[in-house]
This record gives structure tokens, sequence and C-alpha cells, in this order.
């Protein structure tokens, strides 16, 4: 079994990235102020806590 570097998806996600920032007719606008919020109970559209 091949050992997990975690490379296939950093390349998915770079690839991601560019698309994204490469798309021409976008409202997006690319920011290095990025915030991950970590274990967020998030909810449904019911109001039940998932």
């Amino acid at each position: 079994m091949a050992k997990n570097t975690g490379a296939e998806y950093e390349n998915f996600v770079k690839t991601v990235q560019e698309t994204i920032l490469n798309l021409s007719n976008s409202n997006l606008i690319p920011t290095k102020r990025i915030t991950i919020e970590r274990n967020k109970i998030i909810q449904d559209r019911n109001g039940i806590d998932r």
C-alpha cells in the first residue's frame, strides 16, 4: 500500500484555485484573508444541529 503524502489532494486544491482565479466572467475576488473554522456546529434548514 502506498503512503498517503497528501500530494494528490494538494494538486486537486491547486487545480480548483487556479480554475477559480482564471474565471473571466466571475464576481469572485481573490483574497489572502481566509478564516478556517474548525469544529463548528452547523444547523440544517430545520434548525437541527448536525
